[in-house]
């Protein structure tokens, strides 16, 4: 089996299942999720009676992400549909005839602003219902999900489903109020030392924050010019000086000031500090 023995995935369960907190259920199973189906990325979201996501979990990605694949499928997810209809795990090989049509498709150009290529999406069903759903991705470059990763994904999932539902109902039981959990988006660290956010997908104020933050993003964006957004969109992927000059053609030393213009624009010191200003930084 792809990535993960059966002895993997018991392990898997034990772990997920003995956690009484959904926060905490997220913060576990990710990170151990994301390295059995050998995934560069990954976020769980967990959905109310009317399967809108209420709160979830990333690693390997800027929070953000969260947001705007949300938004993506509120008007239009294929991966969701065909996985309800399937209660099976779905990825981007089963959708789309080639890898092109993949990155042309508008989960593909997502995925490809964020350095990120090939997807999957898994549903979390229990007892017919389902409660969440895990997303994973790869980093540009990387092969495809196979059918035995497809499989493990989906043996993961139900670990997580039903550690999901048992701590829901102690929480019930217990008493203890959604609002009183902790949540964070300071990427806090997990016990493997993967940094895992996690953020209220329905906080109105979080909604809000995150709003203004991609307005002003998208406003900074646009002081750039043709060339410098060619430039930022290349560094945002991790691309070097030297190999952003060969994808463009060009000099590295115009890289070298074209990097230095867009940090001024963007009023960032770094790299990392330039994509989050370009993009939206995560939501805290």
């Amino acid at each position: 089996m792809t990535g993960a023995d059966w002895s993997d995935i018991a392990r898997f369960g034990e772990t997920v299942c003995e956690t009484l907190r959904s926060v905490a259920v997220q913060r576990r199973a990710l990170p151990a999720f994301t390295r059995l189906t050998s995934s560069d990325s990954g976020g769980i979201y967990v959905f109310d009676h009317r399967y809108r996501a209420t709160m979830a979990s990333i690693v390997g990605a800027p929070s953000v992400l969260l947001y705007e694949f949300e938004e993506l499928g509120r008007r239009d997810c294929t991966y969701m549909q065909r996985s309800m209809a399937s209660r099976f795990p779905v990825h981007d090989a089963m959708l789309h005839p080639t890898s092109r049509a993949h990155r042309n498709a508008p989960q593909g150009r997502l995925l490809q602003k964020y350095g990120l290529e090939h997807c999957m999406l898994i549903p979390l069903i229990r007892n017919g219902r389902t409660v969440g759903a895990v997303s994973i991705a790869r980093e540009t470059g990387r092969p495809p999900f196979s059918i035995a990763e497809q499989r493990v994904a989906d043996r993961l999932a139900r670990f997580v489903s039903i550690a999901l539902i048992n701590a829901a109902l102690h929480e019930a039981i217990a008493g203890v109020d959604d609002d009183a959990v902790a949540v964070s988006g300071d990427g806090d660290r997990d016990g493997d030392g993967d940094s895992v956010e996690t953020v209220r997908m329905r906080d109105e104020a979080g909604v809000a924050r995150y709003a203004a933050r991609r307005r002003k993003a998208t406003a900074l964006r646009g002081t750039l010019s043709a060339r410098e957004i060619e430039v930022f969109e290349l560094m945002a992927t991790g691309l070097t000086n030297a190999e952003m000059a060969g994808e463009l053609n060009i000099a590295v030393n115009t890289v070298k000031q074209h990097v230095k213009q867009i940090f001024r624009k963007l009023g960032a010191r770094s790299r990392l500090e330039a994509v989050h200003h370009g993009y939206g930084p995560p939501v805290h």
